[in-house]
């Protein structure tokens, strides 16, 4: 947008390349954000193959601020007395892209490089030029920020390559569909729920609980149950502490490769394998003649196990990537591209320092949060109207509660999904479901004949949430200095009614051989598991499976 070059020596085309590199400056996080979203891994976190409304909406948003300035060039053209004027707000509007670049790219190594290097030295060479043409006369920086910019249109091109080749790599739709799920086997036997609350944290809902969060359910059910005190998840993220627990191995990195499939690095090293190539906790049990059903959260179990389960459902996970290209179809197209433009602006007032951080943002997160609360209350339905047909074998439910966001208010007991709602509140409602399980069970008159396993993936991560929404006073005040790294186990067995606690370190990735144990029969009172507790613990190490920040 070099705004008082003459039209002889600036063609048309070029004018206008200019004012499109000028306004994607603009939108460099937004590209990068997108690129993420069109990742080949994102496929595995999908129901359905991509939407690309987030793509087109933020195609068209650029557009627009190119036709804006392209506009500001033509007409500032028709006014060559203000030259050095127009120039200097060319510099300004570089100047300002170039911050706000800085100031929004996507974390990083690469962004921490530009951020403390490129960005601030050319940041300073704008400064110096506007400084020449506004008291010197010299126009040596602004012929060259246009000239730069012309190259910046290179980036766009290897983006819009990118782009194509993953849209034209994307899975067809028959890959997001699910395994179809295998027959009952009708053989009565030993049941085992396992119930495993993604997130819960051992010491925020047992050892140091704050006075506030009452949990009379969990306290109950501790009550009348085997609880250890120091047990230690497999990792500190769900896509793969959730296969460690369920193939009974230590994983130290996943990597989603499609819609099905998920590659898992052996702790300790060792190549790569696929998720569906090792042997689970569901295959496992079918082989006993039992029966196995999954309700679960995060992970599209049905499309990666389905054919060993009776009956499945799966609500997937919701992250930053998934959340923008919802949120973006919810939205529509014409939502999605005010929407982009809104972000924009939000970035440029934010690298102005008129506001802090992103207000927009506020409102991707509550679509989140609703996003959240509408999949556990999915999963909820699914879990208690199946758990009157439970008959044998295992049921696993992967619970999205207590991970944030808060969709729970405990001083009301009600749900709703105010930016105020805690991990605290979704603790309580943790108590809550238990509570809701017991009573169904009790009403089918299956509670006291069946195993209730209660554990969790990994603790809460104040290295994840710091700064999110829902991290009040109240919270941190919580949260202390503690990296909360153990999580509960708690183990009911048929009509046990005392307490059993059990003080010793272990990983609970041995719940996979243990819940076997217990189909088995081999393992079936406090005291026994107990033992068999003491006998394997030492198997699996106890320290976290990557350094904590």
């Amino acid at each position: 947008m070099a705004l008082s070059l003459k039209e002889e020596g600036f063609p048309v085309l070029k004018r206008l390349l200019v004012c499109f590199s000028l306004a994607n400056l603009f939108f460099v996080s937004a590209w990068y954000r997108i690129q993420d979203v069109q990742a080949p891994f994102a496929n595995y976190f999908r129901a359905n193959p991509p939407d690309l409304t987030v793509l087109k909406a933020t195609i068209i948003a650029a557009l627009l601020l190119t036709a804006a300035f392209a506009v500001l060039s033509f007409a500032a053209s028709r006014i060559p007395h203000y030259d050095r004027l127009w120039d200097c707000i060319f510099l300004l509007a570089v100047g300002l892209g170039l911050e706000v670049t800085r100031v929004t790219w996507p974390d990083s190594s690469l962004a921490d490089h530009f951020r403390n290097g490129g960005a601030i030295g050319a940041e300073a060479a704008i400064a110096f030029g506007f400084v020449l043409r506004a008291f010197a006369g010299k126009r040596v920086m602004v012929a060259a920020a246009a000239r730069i910019l012309l190259l910046f249109n290179f980036l766009f091109l290897a983006l819009s390559v990118h782009f194509v080749s993953s849209w034209a790599a994307t899975p067809p739709a028959v890959e997001f569909q699910n395994d179809k799920p295998a027959a009952s086997s009708g053989k009565p036997g030993r049941r085992v729920l396992w119930l495993l609350f993604d997130a819960m944290d051992q010491r925020m809902t047992f050892d140091s609980r704050l006075p506030s969060l009452h949990l009379p359910e969990l306290d109950r059910f501790r009550g009348q149950s085997l609880w250890a005190s120091a047990a230690y998840p497999p990792a500190r993220y769900t896509s793969y502490s959730i296969p460690a627990l369920l193939t009974g191995r230590l994983f130290q990195e996943a990597n989603p490769i499609a819609p099905d499939q998920i590659l898992l690095t052996p702790r300790g090293g060792g190549p790569a394998v696929s998720w569906t190539s090792l042997p689970t906790i569901f295959f496992d049990v079918r082989k006993l003649g039992l029966d196995t059903r999954v309700t679960g959260w995060y992970h599209p179990y049905c499309r990666v196990f389905g054919q060993e389960l009776v009956e499945c459902t799966s609500e997937l996970g919701v992250d930053s990537r998934n959340t923008q290209e919802s949120y973006a179809a919810h939205l529509g197209l014409a939502g999605a591209t005010r929407f982009a433009l809104i972000q924009r602006a939000d970035d440029v007032l934010s690298a102005l320092h008129v506001i802090a951080g992103r207000p927009s943002d506020l409102r991707a997160q509550a679509f989140a949060q609703h996003r959240h609360q509408e999949q556990f209350l999915a999963i909820r339905k699914r879990a208690l109207d199946t758990l009157p047909k439970f008959t044998s074998g295992l049921y696993y439910i992967h619970w999205p509660i207590p991970h944030p966001p808060g969709i729970y208010n405990r001083a009301r007991s009600s749900f709703d999904v105010d930016l105020d709602r805690t991990f605290l509140d979704n603790i309580a409602l943790v108590d809550r479901t238990l509570g809701e399980i017991r009573s169904t069970m009790e009403t089918a008159g299956i509670w006291d004949d069946t195993t209730v396993i209660i554990t969790a993936d990994h603790g809460y991560r104040p290295e994840v949430w710091q700064g999110a929404i829902g991290v009040n006073q109240e919270m941190r005040e919580a949260i202390g200095d503690s990296k909360s790294l153990r999580v509960p186990v708690l183990v009911r067995f048929p009509k046990q009614t005392a307490p059993a606690p059990y003080a010793g370190e272990f990983n609970n990735v041995l719940l996979h051989d243990f819940a076997l144990a217990v189909l088995r029969g081999d393992v079936v009172t406090p005291e026994q598991a107990s033992l068999w507790l003491d006998q394997n613990r030492e198997r699996f190490p106890t320290s976290p499976p990557q350094p904590i920040p």
